[in-house]
């Protein structure tokens, strides 16, 4: 997975990779898969949304909302 497409859509303060930040957020409801998130991004535009979305297509890496 190349990270570094997401860092030019996205500033250094709505991506991150933090363990710590992984691992909160990286939570759902269910209990029966351990998530294991790569990134977090924090889109704050709907024109980010869809282009993460895009990336995320292009990369075949899954979203969770």
């Amino acid at each position: 997975m190349n990270l570094d497409e997401l860092k030019q859509i996205f500033s250094p303060e709505d991506i991150t990779t933090e363990p710590s930040a992984l691992e909160t957020y990286g939570r759902d409801w269910t209990k029966h898969f351990t998530p294991a998130p790569s990134a977090i991004v924090f889109p704050r535009k709907t024109p980010q949304v869809q282009e993460l979305v895009k990336w995320a297509r292009k990369n075949k890496v899954a979203l969770v909302p």
